[in-house]
């Protein structure tokens, strides 16, 4: 009905831009596309629920919500086969940006990651006389710092990986800090 709908009014002056959103509502049904966003309080339960609906532990859980990345799980097809992992690594310029936003609270700006990982290591660690911001955000810097030398020459790039081995890009700071979305394709029942 959509397909012939779209079709239809495709012609019709004004209807152009509803006959290709009509389009597009039959291809996405067509191939079973649909999308199920999970929001909510960090440590509520998004990533057990989402684990409940795909009937296995998939998805392991993040202990800092500085570091929460996009996770997209995605139906398998000819390209992807299941267990296939795509882990996007954020750029340097959106990296460096979300550095210099933690540095902010410490009165600090680098014009380099480079710079950034000098500036973080002579910040005070002492966390007794910070309030819960400073604290988040020194844990940030200080896990940027600790995971930099191992993923600075693959920012911007995307990773492959398996289900059996993503889990430090979502639940270790050092490397979750440097990830801007995951893709995992999955073949289940859901």
């Amino acid at each position: 009905r959509l397909k012939e709908s779209a079709r239809i009014i495709s012609d019709l002056p004004g209807f152009s831009r509803l006959a290709q959103e009509l389009a597009e509502k039959a291809q996405r049904l067509d191939n079973k596309g649909f999308s199920v966003a999970l929001f909510g309080a960090f440590s509520a339960g998004k990533s057990s629920f989402a684990n409940a609906l795909l009937g296995q532990r998939v998805l392991p859980v993040s202990p800092n919500p500085m570091t929460a990345a996009i996770n997209r799980i995605k139906p398998v097809d000819n390209a992807h086969g299941h267990g296939l992992v795509h882990i996007s690594l954020k750029n340097p310029v959106v990296m460096l940006a979300d550095v210099n936003h933690a540095l902010q609270l410490f009165s600090c700006q680098a014009q380099s990651l480079e710079g950034a990982v000098e500036i973080i290591a002579g910040l005070s660690g002492d966390l007794a006389r910070q309030g819960a911001a400073e604290k988040t955000n020194y844990s940030f810097l200080q896990a940027f710092s600790r995971g930099y030398a191992q993923l600075a020459a693959q920012l911007g790039t995307i990773l492959p990986s398996t289900t059996d081995k993503f889990a430090p890009y979502v639940a270790c700071e050092e490397k979750s800090c440097f990830v801007d979305w995951i893709d995992l394709y999955y073949d289940c029942a859901l």
